[in-house]
């Protein structure tokens, strides 16, 4: 946590994911991964069903459900800006949100995202900013939806109580 703060770039985002067990194959794969499917893939090892919740995928032997794309999130050094990047396989395009800075990279001519290329590609920008926006509203939906949640588990507990004590003053 806190590791690498206001920098989505490879060198900080990209990290192997090494699974063994029991009865496992040997196996190598170069994909994408989310961090949001480790706990499904843990689920679907132990041969656990994930619960509706979880956002993620299992990734042993699902092949034809791979990620097109992965989502980054963190903030600036300060913690006054939230920053996102979308990567392919090819591509990754970062955005700070507040300061509005973009950058977008061909990952597969310039690995090491030394050449911003955001003038030059606009209309791969447009496609991986739409990308963050969509998941910026499903954030927020996420969001909603879990604080009203909370708010209809408070108003139960609060009328719960609310009953206990009208029933032990008003005993008839």
């Amino acid at each position: 946590v806190g590791h690498g703060r206001g920098n989505l770039h490879d060198e900080i985002i990209h990290i192997p994911l090494v699974l063994f067990g029991l009865g496992q194959k040997k196996r190598e794969e170069k994909c994408l991964v989310s961090q949001l499917d480790i706990a499904p893939t843990i689920l679907q090892f132990f041969e656990i069903n994930s619960p509706k919740e979880i956002r993620g995928k299992p990734l042993i032997n699902n092949d034809e459900d791979k990620n097109h794309y992965v989502i980054s999130e963190g903030y600036t050094y300060a913690q006054s800006d939230e920053i996102y990047a979308v990567r392919t396989e090819t591509w990754k395009y970062i955005r700070t949100i507040k300061k509005n800075y973009v950058t977008l990279y061909n990952l597969g001519k310039d690995p090491k995202e030394t050449k911003n290329l955001i003038d030059e590609e606009k209309e791969k920008a447009r496609e991986l900013e739409a990308i963050i926006n969509k998941h910026l509203l499903q954030e927020e939906k996420i969001r909603m939806q879990r604080t009203l949640t909370y708010e209809k588990e408070r108003i139960r507990r609060r009328l719960k109580k609310l009953k206990r004590h009208v029933s032990k003053t008003f005993t008839y």
